[in-house]
């Protein structure tokens, strides 16, 4: 009989990862602010938070997607921040952890991703 693992302490808020989400954040901050030629009325934002999620985890994706709204309505349309201030809270960000979240659930419980996939997104930091 298996005994059962106790749950391991995540930090969060770490300097490393703070440090990490500035950067990024500041990175979607600036792209938010170079449009696609061919598409009218997109921008290049969602690219380093994706990147980010992807390879960092869903935290600082999320994160840094926050900060780089935070200075794309702060410069462009500050106005946003004060009617609706948890709008940057919500869309994008929220379906890229909920995504984040099913798939790791299905990683730990299931084995549809390869375990040395899994381990190295558990063990990274």
């Amino acid at each position: 009989m298996r005994e059962k693992a106790k749950p391991r302490k995540v930090d969060l808020w770490t300097a490393r990862r703070m440090s990490r989400v500035a950067i990024l954040g500041a990175l979607t901050g600036a792209l938010a602010f170079i449009p696609v030629p061919v598409m009218p009325g997109m921008t290049l934002d969602p690219a380093i938070p994706a990147f980010a999620a992807f390879y960092y985890g869903p935290f600082e994706g999320y994160w840094s997607y926050v900060v780089g709204q935070l200075i794309r309505y702060g410069i462009q349309t500050p106005d946003v921040l004060v009617i609706n201030p948890m709008s940057i809270f919500m869309g994008t960000p929220c379906v890229m952890m909920v995504a984040a979240w099913v798939v790791r659930m299905v990683d730990i419980r299931g084995t549809l991703l390869p375990e040395s996939y899994l381990l190295s997104l558990i063990t990274r930091s």
